[in-house]
């Protein structure tokens, strides 16, 4: 039998904020919280410990029932009070402090931890040298942080507490920076089996298996796409993690009649919906076979989806893609070229082979057979707009654009000449930019005419943000920005917030390049053109995604052109 140990239950609990966890909550982060202060409490035994941004108190609570002493820092005096009354005894205490300017003098602790911590931080590297200089001689950094690939998945807002999210990379860089040795494991909260080796020095590996279809499973080394990163750092590290598991078995975890329930009612408010919108449309059949004016039926139309429901149909379009790859060469370039396009799609400044770029084709048509074009090095096959298409690949194999310096998403009537791709992707290269577009010839259909010549020019134009139709991005600004494509299925909205979104929050800028030039070679027709007959199909109406994006995030239809900054006189 293993140790058992208690908890120890506030009188109150800390009020739940909406990102600190406290022990009024329950659920999947309750479990993901208490796994790794479990963990830590099995490597802190007999030493003494620094908990950074401790909160409630609680995980202080655990370790210190093992340690010699737990000091906890928060910069909340709130929660430090709290911690104090409801945790705190001759071994553990609580202080306000701040992990930038953490308030005890050099090595004084053994171990330090710290989790969901460094995402809230804008110095990073002070941090975590904060960190080294009370850290003993040898001493053990036990932290975590969400792997923001799989935290802030395509489609899903940022977090608002969060500053700067990593990658498990980007984590692993920071930390070698200011430790000698680094181990980073991954977690995944879940409710399952897992089977793990008893002695991992007997060598092998770790098999994770994951149902990844009605009759497909995918078998990953390790624990593929870990929700959280957690990393053990030292100049000696000594003891290292082979592997750990929580056990959930209080019945409020395990209600899978409940969860029928819940999903059952729901579908029967859905139907519900459905059937009020047909006796509405049935409503105006009968209007318009009776005659009636114009302005009457206008007056009964149906008011549009309120936002909620509008995300609703957005989020259930994306769930039913079927995302098929069915060509994937090796990387023959740094940069890549994404056209949403059908089975017959052949355009030479982009196929033809010579080119100094890779080629993506993303089919949206039904045709059968499918036509793989021999100039593309990827070919995919999915249904929808090209917005779900690129939130689609981001969700399901981001691999496939990550691997690119910049990418460059094209509509297929958008004509633009090898050479001036290759102009544009140097630029990128070349100036550090982030968000770019050609510039649209004069006789382009286009709604925003600060991207048109002959207004822009030969040179390079700063833009509030970029066209739909042709937006390049780098990899760092995908995957800043990427869910910005799972917000709309019309693609109305994701132009103006795309600029907007990387501005404030990365500084990238938005450029149209005069020196590059594209034509939009189609007519805009949003009452007949197939793209919005398919729009109406599926119950997308573009005006209000657009207007709900703007909405939600303050933004103001309009692309402008700002005007060049001009240098002070000396």
């Amino acid at each position: 039998m293993g140790e058992v140990f208690s908890r120890r239950s506030p009188g109150q609990p800390l009020a739940f904020t909406g990102e600190r966890l406290t022990s009024a909550i329950g659920g999947q982060i309750e479990v993901e919280h208490l796994h790794r202060y479990f963990l830590a409490r099995q490597m802190v035994r007999g030493k003494d410990v620094l908990d950074i941004a401790c909160g409630e108190g609680y995980g202080a609570s655990y370790m210190s029932q093992v340690a010699a002493s737990v000091t906890g820092v928060d910069v909340s005096p709130g929660a430090v009070r709290h911690a104090n009354r409801e945790y705190g005894s001759d071994r553990t205490r609580f202080m306000v402090g701040d992990g930038v300017a953490i308030p005890s003098a050099d090595a004084s602790f053994d171990v330090v931890t710290s989790f969901e911590t460094i995402e809230h931080i804008a110095d990073q590297n002070r941090f975590l040298a904060e960190i080294k200089r009370v850290l003993r001689p040898g001493g053990l950094l036990i932290a975590s942080s969400p792997e923001s690939r799989i935290y802030s998945p395509v489609g899903s807002s940022p977090n608002q507490f969060h500053v700067n999210e990593l990658t498990a990379e980007d984590f692993r860089t920071l930390l070698a920076a200011n430790f000698a040795e680094v181990q980073l494991v991954g977690q995944l909260a879940m409710i399952g089996s897992a089977i793990v080796a008893d002695d991992a020095t007997q060598g092998g590996s770790n098999w994770t298996f994951e149902r990844r279809g009605a009759d497909a499973f995918e078998a990953s080394r390790g624990l593929p796409k870990a929700t959280y990163i957690i990393a053990l750092a030292s100049d000696r590290l000594n003891d290292r993690v082979a592997g750990s598991i929580y056990v959930e078995r209080n019945e409020p975890y395990w209600r899978p009649d409940k969860e029928r329930s819940d999903m059952e009612t729901t579908v029967a408010n859905l139907r519900r919906q459905v059937a009020g919108l047909t006796a509405q449309v049935e409503q105006l059949k009968r209007e318009a076979a009776g005659g009636k004016g114009r302005s009457q039926r206008k007056q009964s139309k149906p008011a549009g989806l309120l936002p909620a429901d509008r995300q609703a149909v957005t989020r259930r379009f994306l769930d039913s893609i079927t995302l098929q790859v069915l060509c994937e060469e090796p990387q023959a370039s740094k940069s890549l070229v994404f056209v949403q396009c059908g089975s017959t799609f052949d355009r030479r400044s982009l196929t033809d082979r010579d080119r100094p770029f890779d080629l993506l084709l993303n089919l949206y048509d039904n045709a059968t057979p499918r036509r793989v074009n021999p100039g593309a090095n990827i070919v995919c096959a999915q249904p929808g707009s090209k917005c779900t298409a690129i939130a689609t690949l981001l969700q399901q194999r981001p691999d496939l654009l990550d691997r690119y310096d910049h990418v460059l998403f094209l509509d297929d009537d958008v004509a633009i000449s090898t050479e001036g791709v290759e102009r544009l992707f140097e630029a990128m290269a070349r100036d550090d930019l982030h968000l770019v577009q050609p510039s649209l010839t004069a006789a382009s259909p286009c709604a925003w005419p600060a991207l048109k010549q002959p207004s822009v020019g030969q040179g390079r134009v700063m833009v509030s943000s970029v066209e739909i139709m042709m937006p390049c991005l780098s990899r760092a600004a995908l995957r800043a920005a990427g869910w910005v494509f799972g917000t709309s299925v019309s693609g109305w909205g994701t132009d103006v917030l795309l600029g907007a979104y990387l501005s404030r929050t990365h500084g990238y800028d938005a450029y149209v390049l005069g020196d590059v030039v594209a034509e939009h070679e189609r007519a805009i027709d949003t009452t007949r053109g197939p793209f919005y007959r398919f729009l109406e199909s599926i119950g997308v109406d573009p005006n209000e995604e657009l207007n709900a994006i703007l909405r939600q995030y303050g933004l103001e239809r309009m692309i402008r052109r700002f005007p060049p900054v001009t240098p002070a006189a000396d």
